[in-house]
Formats: C-alpha cells, structure tokens, sequence
C-alpha cells in the first residue's frame, strides 16, 4: 500500500509539473506574439517617418497654389509638412493655411490626424496669440474640428500646463470667447491625461 500511495504521490508531482510546463510554453508563446505585434508596431511607425522624410520639399509657394483651390485645402499633408518644416517662421498667411485643413471629414485620414494633431501643438505653443485671433476672425475655419484636436492630443509629452499658461497670458478683450474655448479644450486634454 504505501507504494501505491508513493505512485500516486509521484503521479500527481508529475501532472502538476506537465501543467507547470505547459503554462511556461503558452507564457513563452503570448510572449512572442507581443513582441511580434510590438516589431510590427515599430515597424508601421518607422515606415511613415520614412514616407515623412521622403516626402518631396513643399514650398510656400506651393502650398498657396493649393489654397487657390479651396476644397484641395482640407485635410491636406503636404500644408502639414510645410508647416512643420517651417514651425519656428511661421507667418500669419501659413498659419491660417495651416488651420484651414482641419475638418470633421479628415477623421478618417489617420495620417493626417496623427501629423496635424502633432503640429497643431507645437503651432500653438510657438504662436498663440496669432493661432487666437485667426481662430477669433477667420469664419472659414472649422473651428469645432481644431478644437476637439486640442481637447485630444494624441502625444502624451505635450506640456499642457504650458500651454494653458500661455493662452491665459493673452490679454485681450476681443478674442475672450475663443479663448476661453481653446482653454476648455485644454483643460480636458490636461484632464485625459491625468486619468491615465
């Protein structure tokens, strides 16, 4: 009898060290398929930079030739690229070139989202007052679809606080409405980030 109790013991020591290794092998298997979608990932994201880097050279002039074109303007990644070369000299004209891309219909155009939504950070953080007053004047703008961009940033290094602190640091009594609108959405964009 007690070799029977010894087998059995010896029986279940091996059932629980074939689920052990089972558990190890399916460990090793979900292991590999992160890394497989990480490196797909990576992937994906180094081949945009890549189509980025080698998109042609846009000039100014370019761009405003687009414009002509009213419908052409909308969701349009090449007044993008320009203004992000060009994010340190903006003018007035670029940066009115630049906002007048933005539309609800651009939601499905991730590249363009993801692009715009980067550089609509940095035009901001770089120009407000003049990113304030073009949203406050120029009626053409789709203003709610600039807005809700602010209100979701899509990189998480963004310095909200800053920006928040520059656009309450424009004091002016014709834009207030807009600016308090710009501060709203960066408020919830402060607010998403602080969930996470």
């Amino acid at each position: 009898m007690d070799i029977f109790i010894r087998m059995n013991k010896y029986l279940i020591l091996l059932f629980l060290l074939s689920v052990l290794y089972s558990c190890n092998q399916n460990a090793k298997e979900e292991s590999n398929k992160v890394n497989k979608v990480s490196n797909m990932a990576l992937d994906s994201l180094l081949t945009e930079k890549k189509i980025l880097s080698k998109r042609k050279e846009v000039t100014s002039k370019e761009v405003t030739n687009t414009i002509e074109k009213k419908d052409s303007i909308k969701c349009n990644i090449d007044v993008i690229v320009e203004t992000y070369n060009n994010v340190s000299s903006l003018d007035n004209k670029m940066i009115e070139l630049f906002l007048l891309t933005f539309d609800s219909e651009c939601i499905n155009n991730v590249e363009y989202m993801e692009f715009s939504n980067e550089v609509l950070f940095k035009v901001l953080h770089n120009e407000p007052g003049l990113v304030l007053k073009l949203m406050s004047e120029d009626s053409s703008l789709e203003r709610k679809a600039i807005l809700n961009t602010l209100a979701n940033p899509i990189n998480d290094e963004i310095n909200i606080n800053d920006l928040i602190n520059r656009i309450e640091n424009i004091k002016t009594r014709d834009y207030i409405e807009m600016r308090n609108q710009i501060l709203d959405s960066l408020k919830k964009a402060k607010h998403l980030f602080s969930e996470e």
